[in-house]
């Protein structure tokens, strides 16, 4: 039990490099970007070999945004959910020690034993910590999330405002007439869909545990933890752990209280639009930084792009025009059979 007696960093990194090979590694997939061991009940984690120094550094970086969010989550005194108290971040010695949380992780052969009380047990969990996790920053809108600067404030200054007003040299304006009307018109509409929530951002079956003797739920590894869309964050990123029936998560996460509306629905239309604009500001962000970029094979590319703007606006278009088409019939046949029924009457 040598963490119970030895105190200070360079003591816990000399033994650790030097029983590196006597410790067990818990994570063996490649590729990876963390070296993970078990000893004395905590998890020791490193940064991958072959890294640089710039990578190391963002390594480092991404353990303290954990930290903050774990020591965040912890303090919040949710007791549906657990997640390890991270011990300490060494940017100098590059390792991060944490808690080793309780139980199994939650592969599809593991919750395939499990009772149903046990799932009440997850899914309530998994749900609190969804919500806590939203609590953590604001919730904004996508049209906000669209031109929101990265974590690190990098390329803060790439909105599509900036773009469109730098890349008319490469454009046409019939081109720029078209990013501008699209971007306008998914501003409009995203209001209503789907709200952007601080989230996981990196959910699997093995950031996932359940131990049955104590009956808890454990989420681990929030380093990647960002802004996310709600419908993807249920139906594309939760939806990696294969066991899970999203629509019970989504009914048990709709129980709780929200501190602020978080909406969950999301028009495939819209989302088809976001992400065919979102293609367009990443080239053309590219070109910008790197005007050399700009040759005739990738101008075509983002022509093409924004050939599949206008594609993915016109139909959303269409099928918004469709919804209002329906709603008038439904009022006129409700109008009718309302009619109908007073003559009925008389």
């Amino acid at each position: 039990m040598f963490f119970s007696v030895i105190i200070g960093l360079d003591d816990i990194w000399s033994y650790l490099m030097s029983n590196l090979d006597k410790l067990q590694q818990i994570n063996t997939n490649v590729p990876r970007e963390t070296s993970v061991f078990e000893a004395d009940g905590l998890i020791f984690k490193r940064p991958a070999s072959g890294g640089g120094a710039i990578q190391q550094t963002q390594w480092v970086e991404k353990q303290k945004h954990a930290q903050r969010i774990q020591d965040y989550l912890r303090a919040r005194g949710n007791t549906t959910y657990f997640v390890p108290h991270m011990l300490e971040v060494s940017g100098s010695k590059m390792f991060a020690i944490e808690e080793r949380v309780p139980g199994r992780p939650l592969t599809s052969s593991f919750v395939e034993t499990l009772t149903p009380a046990d799932l009440d047990i997850i899914y309530r969990g998994l749900a609190n910590f969804i919500n806590d996790m939203a609590t953590y920053k604001p919730i904004i809108t996508q049209s906000e999330h669209f031109d929101f600067p990265p974590e690190d404030g990098s390329d803060k200054k790439f909105n599509i405002a900036y773009i469109l007003n730098h890349m008319k040299k490469h454009l046409t304006n019939a081109e720029i007439d078209t990013l501008k009307k699209a971007k306008a018109y998914f501003d409009d509409l995203s209001l209503n869909d789907a709200s952007v929530v601080f989230s996981h951002g990196d959910m699997n079956e093995h950031n996932a545990f359940y131990d049955q003797p104590t009956q808890t739920i454990s989420v681990i590894d929030v380093a990647d933890a960002r802004y996310e869309n709600a419908n993807e964050m249920f139906f594309r990123n939760f939806a990696r752990l294969g066991w899970l029936d999203v629509e019970r998560l989504v009914s048990e996460f709709n129980k709780l209280p929200h501190e602020r509306p978080i909406n969950i629905e999301s028009d495939r239309y819209l989302m088809a639009l976001r992400n065919a604009l979102q293609s367009v500001k990443w080239s053309a962000t590219e070109i910008l930084k790197n005007p050399k970029t700009a040759d005739k094979l990738r101008m075509k590319m983002l022509r093409d792009e924004i050939a599949a703007v206008a594609r993915a606006h016109s139909a959303l278009k269409i099928s918004r025009a469709s919804q209002t088409v329906d709603a008038l019939n439904q009022s006129t046949d409700i109008q009718s059979a309302t009619k109908q029924a007073s003559q009925n009457v008389k």
